[in-house]
């Protein structure tokens, strides 16, 4: 273990923006998930299998596992219609959903790399 951190938090805000068919119209979502901060070894190393393979099964254990919690969602709903508790069965039915998966894991790269500013 190193004696050394990084002058950031442990978490990062993962904006969520996307649009999604809903019957006859399109539907659009803008909510964020707070996620925990790996480095770049460790978010790779944890997307693969046994076999040392990176696979999508993977990657979706991993969001499931760095989401830890989220801020106005409205896409994956309870019983009543309510948006649902960012819990484990709600995790894993969002990052089910066709690209949401795809679109959470470069939100999390972007939002969590160093970017370039030009004073």
């Amino acid at each position: 273990m190193s004696k050394y951190k990084l002058a950031v938090s442990d978490k990062v805000r993962v904006p969520m923006i996307f649009e999604i068919q809903d019957g006859e119209k399109i539907k659009r979502f803008n909510f964020s998930l707070t996620c925990v901060r790996l480095d770049v070894d460790e978010f790779q190393e944890s997307n693969k299998n046994s076999d040392g393979v990176t696979t999508n099964e993977k990657i979706r254990e991993t969001m499931i596992r760095i989401t830890e919690g989220w801020t106005n969602q409205t896409f994956v709903l309870d019983e009543a219609k309510q948006p649902a508790p960012c819990d484990e069965e709600a995790k894993e039915i969002m990052f089910k959903a066709a690209n949401v998966l795809d679109i959470a894991v470069a939100s999390y790269m972007k939002e969590s790399a160093a970017k370039a500013k030009n004073l």
